[in-house]
């Protein structure tokens, strides 16, 4: 599965905007793929899960934009074993 779009009713979607360094105006590139799971209840049984592209800018070097993407349990472990698979 891409971090570089969500799926909806199998129509693929991008983001709604062009990511420019809030600095310098550079366009970023994606360094790598932070995975998060978070619980949605307070008895930790209901848990969410997401996966957020990180950027940095190769002119100015300032890091830290992302684009976070809610996803499935089934969804994130496909992705985090890509990840994996890439080390």
């Amino acid at each position: 599965m891409s971090t570089d779009y969500w799926d909806k009713d199998g129509v693929k979607h991008t983001p709604k905007f062009d990511m420019k360094c809030p600095f310098c105006g550079h366009p970023p590139t994606k360094v790598y793929v932070r995975m998060i799971d978070f619980d949605l209840s307070a008895d930790r049984k209901n848990k969410g899960y997401a996966a957020d592209n990180i950027y940095a800018c190769g002119k100015c070097g300032y890091s830290g934009m992302l684009f976070g993407l809610a996803v499935s349990e089934q969804e994130y472990e496909s992705i985090l074993m890509e990840s994996l698979k890439g080390d």
